[in-house]
């Protein structure tokens, strides 16, 4: 005890004091583990391990040494004790209030003065408790020993000398081996080793839950009770109770003082009460990423929802708090995202990595449009979608889902088929989950970025319901609003989701967000904040809808940094500049046309009309998602031949083909076979 007593005390001080995490987690596991084995295993450790090895290193040095001797037996107590007390020193150094400490290192004082000046002073009660149990155990496992030997018991103070335990007779017996250098004994010895390496890994599973109890419920925020060690900010808790047959999870926010945590909900609170337990995970929310995710449904903390069943094949486990990509990873070169749909690639082109605001209201070909886009990059680059509903009406993602399956972009019967991922956090949701699933998908989308080497389109519907959740969020935490009512981390909270949607050299995260302006004020700081964030905007017009052309893109509200000859290349630009010209030109005569009729336009203008409403239908198009309804099979058009066959009509070489040959075409090639088509039908 002379020997195990200090070095136990300074072992409790470094793991308490100094180790990091990561080390206290696998020595306390260890020592809980080796404190638990019973003395018998003790000994029998003794027997067929050191006194082997305290024989050999004897004979090495010359001298007579039984096997069974008094040094082996005490450093079998020595060593069966020291985990013991080590794990109780540890709590009782660990029992101090952090506030004794703090407050005197506030004070100057280095950590080596607070240790000993106030951590075990305030503890020597607890430790003088630990090592007269310590002393007690020692005791009564050595009067356990000479009542199992009973008379027979050859007890010695020389250590080299031979004593009889319990287990010598023990390993005697079954090996027949009193000096143990048969090959019985080394097959147990090799064995002994064996055993006790399983049970320290067995003991890894074994780690000490950190237990908190709910001491404040309101609404979506709940505040936590620890007596021991806080969770980190963003650490999941798990509660220890079902609330409507499901596992509340919920993730530190605050740290508020008097070892007390304010977390945020990711499901309803209902039927919580004070004094509820929850258990700290030790890590942020993890969610399951890999190939098997494809075709299925999740909620923000990686449940499934769509009822088919469990994930099937291999996957893993990411938090969704994770940091963007450095600037070594990112990559320079701008390089254009070809999706196949000509009004998007030529006038309003797609950077790969890069942000594209999507507007457009109901019934417009949002979802239609959204359904191609995740077709032709699963087609033309083999890339794989993820979609975030974020803060959505269930009906939408109901529909949603069931469109997918229709056009094939999921396979419900081999989900390793399917294309998309889908992540809801549907509207009746608390803000929790609403605020936390856009970074559930994004997790899910940067595992095909970065280990599948993929070109991920990742959907956001609504952006505008994220920014809406952090509102939410940061009034039930108490913050202080900014302007209009919105959370003074607007920008922090928009910045750390939208910087991680980036091109890096392994692939490349395409973010296509879906905005809604309250009161199409523009100038709102929740759509004002995304916009600094996007790259393109792709405009859906009621008004183009209504004319029978889709995609309805509007091909001059919609924009994209992009469209310059330094990354589009010089041909491509000039196109898309002379196709906007015209466009724009025929768009402000549009009225003259109203009032005067086409008879009063110059024969420039007339032109000018002539290619404008060939270049509107030419834009419309094809999909392969509405096969089913249009009758008509999808066409993904090149960007090559997007360009050469608007330069081609811009030019004027297909002045003589009729208007209604380039209406739902593919390349140019199709608009003339089918002006033959429509001529031959006029004879």
């Amino acid at each position: 005890m002379l020997v195990v007593v200090p070095l136990g005390l300074f072992s409790a001080i470094y793991i308490s004091e100094y180790a990091s995490e990561k080390v206290r987690y696998i020595v306390n596991t260890t020592l809980q583990v080796l404190s638990a084995i019973p003395t018998v295993v003790y000994g029998y450790f003794a027997v067929v391990f050191l006194s082997f090895f305290i024989k050999q290193v004897a004979n090495f040095f010359g001298l007579s040494i039984h096997s069974e001797s008094a040094l082996v037996a005490g450093l079998s107590i020595g060593i069966m004790i020291l985990p013991f007390i080590i794990s109780l020193l540890e709590d009782a150094i660990r029992s101090v209030p952090k506030s004794l400490r703090y407050g005197f290192m506030a004070l100057g004082a280095t950590p080596a003065e607070t240790i000993w000046h106030i951590t075990i002073p305030y503890a020597m009660p607890t430790i003088l408790s630990a090592i007269l149990l310590s002393i007690s155990r020692v005791i009564g496992e050595t009067m356990i020993v000479l009542m199992a030997v009973g008379i027979n018991a050859n007890l010695t103070f020389n250590p080299l000398n031979s004593v009889t335990t319990i287990t010598v007779q023990i390993a005697t017996l079954l090996t027949g081996d009193q000096d143990f250098n048969s090959v019985q004994t080394l097959a147990a010895y090799a064995l002994s080793l064996k055993f006790f390496y399983g049970i320290i890994v067995l003991g890894d599973k074994n780690k000490e839950m950190n237990i908190g109890r709910a001491i404040k419920v309101t609404q979506a925020v709940v505040d936590i009770k620890f007596e021991g060690e806080l969770p980190k900010i963003f650490n999941a808790l798990k509660s220890k109770l079902k609330y409507k047959d499901k596992e509340l999870v919920l993730e530190v926010s605050q740290h508020i003082g008097d070892n007390i945590v304010r977390c945020i909900a990711m499901d309803s609170t209902d039927g919580m009460s004070r004094g509820d337990e929850f258990v700290d995970t030790g890590a942020p929310i993890s969610v399951p990423i890999g190939r098997s995710t494809l075709g299925r449904i999740f909620n923000v903390v990686g449940e499934l929802i769509d009822e088919c069943g469990p994930l099937k094949g291999k996957y893993n486990l990411e938090p969704i708090h994770r940091a963007p990509p450095s600037f070594t990873e990112q990559r320079i070169q701008e390089e254009v995202l070809v999706t196949g749909i000509k009004v998007i690639d030529l006038l309003a082109p797609y950077l790969k990595g890069g942000k594209i605001g999507l507007f457009g209201g109901a019934g417009v070909g949002k979802t239609v449009l959204i359904m191609e886009l995740i077709n032709n990059i699963a087609k033309a680059h083999k890339g794989f979608s993820v979609f975030a509903g974020v803060g959505e009406r269930t009906r939408e993602g109901n529909d949603l889902y069931h469109e997918m399956i229709t056009s094939n972009v999921i396979n419900i019967n081999e989900h390793e088929k399917s294309q998309a991922v889908l992540v809801y956090g549907q509207m009746n949701e608390p803000p929790g989950a609403r605020a936390r699933v856009a970074l559930t998908a994004l997790t899910m989308a940067e595992y095909f970025r970065d280990r599948e080497n993929q070109d991920v389109l990742f959907f956001v519907d609504n952006i505008f319901r994220f920014t809406q959740a952090g509102s939410e969020i940061s009034a039930l935490l108490g913050r202080i609003p900014s302007a209009v009512g919105y959370q003074p981390t607007l920008a922090t909270d928009m910045g750390a989701m939208q910087e991680r949607i980036a091109s890096t050299t392994s692939g490349s995260i395409t973010s296509v967000q879906a905005i809604y302006v309250p009161a199409d004020d523009l100038t709102d700081p929740a759509p004002a904040t995304t916009f600094s964030h996007l790259d393109a905007t792709t405009v859906l017009s009621r008004q183009i809808a209504e004319m029978g052309i889709y995609p309805a893109v509007d091909p001059l509200d919609s924009t994209s940094q992009s469209l310059s000859a330094e990354i589009i290349g010089e041909e491509h630009y000039k196109v898309a500049s002379e196709v906007k010209r015209i466009l724009q030109t025929y768009k402000s005569l549009q009225d003259i046309i109203a009032i005067l009729g086409m008879d009063e336009l110059s024969d420039e203008d007339k032109i000018i009309v002539d290619r404008a409403r060939k270049i509107q239908k030419f834009l419309s198009q094809p999909f392969h998602v509405a096969e089913i309804f249009t009758g008509m099979p999808g066409k993904f058009v090149s960007l090559s031949d997007t360009v050469s066959s608007f330069k081609g009509i811009v030019e004027g070489k297909y002045d003589h083909l009729p208007e209604a040959a380039f209406y739902m075409v593919g390349n140019i090639d199709e608009a003339i076979k089918k002006a033959e088509l429509i001529q031959a039908e006029a004879k």
